[in-house]
């Protein structure tokens, strides 16, 4: 052992500089474990994301805007309607229709305070807000949204007519739970306050405003024709059995036959409007993942660099103890428990690191918890696996000594 000690030939400031690269990778294994547990905390809430029910079947549908340049009057109900009609005839297109708002795309999410037939009146500033589409015929049935009782809109639904509104069955419970909602009315304070709007219809609940709302969405649809002048159907929705590329060629062609001036805008697919809703959360997760690659390559540099200057420094210290009898088993779990030893150490801060930091993460997550055990435990031992294999080779290197050489050198 006194011999051992005498040949290593290190000084106070080697084992200096040793324990200072041993803090540097035991906090870059820290930082890299708190990146790689932020991007996959977000990759399951992406996951979650693209599995969740919207509510609605958004595939093979087709949306594009057509703002019009009159946007107040009802001129604008006739030129829609016509747009539909050859929309509707074309081939390969199953059904249209328009809305005032695309599913998930936040162009135009309005809310009317609504006053409930047979209840106390309220002052306009504590009605309840509900979230409101204004729509065309055919609108449940090219998104697929289930009608449970009543009837869709038609064409018969004019303003010479009793106004109706179809609703969704989370705003059925909250203001007729326990009853048919079928029948009952209510008025729109800021729009016609004396024209009570009859439910004809309740649908299935969505989640048009939002993928990520745990609450159910309690929403009224209200018929293009007989909505206020200023909230015009605007946004087309085709669904159809051929490809949507090809249709959105012939669409074009159909509006520009009726007006060669009309603007196609943000022609695309519902699922390319839905997969934009979470885009920022993605955008997220690549920044996150991007700094988490580059704090891998600097930890495994790091870890590679520090054991195998150790491992130069000791070439007499293991020649000797091979030489003495230890076998390469030993010489190979000395070195490896060496270099995992700060690997394990930075994979436990970043642990704790990733756990303080969160409330940073849970306003970024959907459906996975900041402590999600499966992704932690998952990080870590992919970490330690790379962690070792950066160790491997140094550890390797320490068993080829040969002995011999060492003790003539000694």
């Amino acid at each position: 052992n006194e011999v051992i000690k005498q040949g290593q030939g290190r000084t106070d400031s080697d084992g200096l500089r040793v324990r200072t690269r041993n803090v540097l990778v035991v906090v870059e294994m820290a930082l890299c474990m708190m990146l790689l547990i932020g991007a996959g905390l977000l990759m399951r809430t992406i996951w979650v994301l693209q599995n969740t029910d919207p509510g609605m079947d958004p595939h093979n549908v087709l949306t594009m805007s057509l703002p019009r340049p009159e946007s107040p009057g009802r001129g604008n109900n006739a030129f829609m309607k016509q747009v539909l009609e050859r929309l509707r005839a074309l081939p390969g297109v199953e059904s249209a229709a328009a809305t005032t708002n695309i599913p998930l795309s936040g162009s135009d999410e309005s809310t009317w305070g609504v006053q409930i037939e047979g209840l106390p009146p309220l002052p306009i500033g504590q009605l309840p807000d509900i979230a409101t589409d204004v729509v065309t015929p055919g609108f449940f049935a090219t998104l697929h949204i289930p009608l449970l009782r009543g009837r869709d809109f038609n064409d018969a639904d004019t303003m010479d007519r009793p106004r109706v509104i179809i609703i969704s069955e989370a705003m059925a419970r909250r203001f007729w739970p326990g009853q048919d909602a079928i029948g009952k009315r209510l008025y729109v304070a800021w729009t016609e306050p004396e024209k009570p709007r009859q439910v004809i219809g309740v649908a299935g609940n969505t989640k048009e405003r939002g993928l990520e709302r745990t609450e159910q969405l309690e929403q009224m649809y209200v018929p293009d024709s007989q909505a206020p002048p200023s909230f015009a159907a605007l946004d087309a929705m085709v669904r159809t059995v051929t490809p949507q590329t090809e249709i959105a060629a012939a669409a074009t062609r159909v509006v520009h036959e009726i007006d060669r001036q009309q603007p196609v805008l943000d022609a695309q697919t519902l699922d390319q409007v839905i997969a934009a809703s979470y885009a920022a959360r993605k955008s997220n997760m690549f920044l996150l993942m991007a700094f988490a690659g580059l704090a891998l390559l600097l930890a495994v540099a790091g870890i590679y660099g520090v054991l195998s200057y150790s491992v130069r420094q000791r070439m007499r210290e293991i020649g000797i103890r091979l030489a003495l009898g230890a076998r390469i088993a030993n010489v190979l779990w000395m070195v490896l428990s060496e270099g995992m030893r700060p690997a394990f150490l930075g994979i436990a801060l970043g642990i704790a690191g990733a756990l303080a930091m969160g409330r940073v993460l849970g306003t970024m997550l959907y459906g996975v918890r900041p402590a999600d055990i499966p992704t932690f435990v998952a990080v870590a031992v992919l970490l330690a696996g790379v962690a070792l294999l950066s160790c491997f080779v140094p550890a390797y290197r320490a068993t080829r000594v040969q002995s011999l050489e060492v003790l003539r050198d000694e």
